[in-house]
């Protein structure tokens, strides 16, 4: 099980802030927790996260476990149980 924790629109989308994910098969990857994301929340949540070739928008950063797969191995980066990932907009101000 994969804990996702969602911010901003996103939780309009999702309906709540948080949700647990069973990944039950040997790819175990940010990747294929939102490739179930995908496949649950459908059009409006790949409206909103990804971008016209299919890559998460600028806007978002993808965290796991507190840490931003930017600085790991991008959607590729491994889950172990239990982990969270979280899906935060960008927040700006001036």
């Amino acid at each position: 099980m994969v804990v996702v924790k969602v911010f901003g629109n996103l939780k309009a989308i999702f309906g709540t802030s948080e949700l647990e994910i069973d990944v039950c098969y040997e790819d175990k990857t940010v990747n294929s927790v939102l490739n179930v994301l995908m496949k649950q929340f459908g059009e409006s949540l790949r409206r909103e996260l990804l971008d016209s070739t299919g890559k998460i928008k600028a806007v978002y950063s993808i965290l796991v476990n507190g840490r931003n797969i930017a600085l790991m191995s991008g959607l590729n980066t491994r889950l172990e149980e239990n982990d969270t990932v979280s899906i935060l907009p960008l927040v700006e101000g001036g």
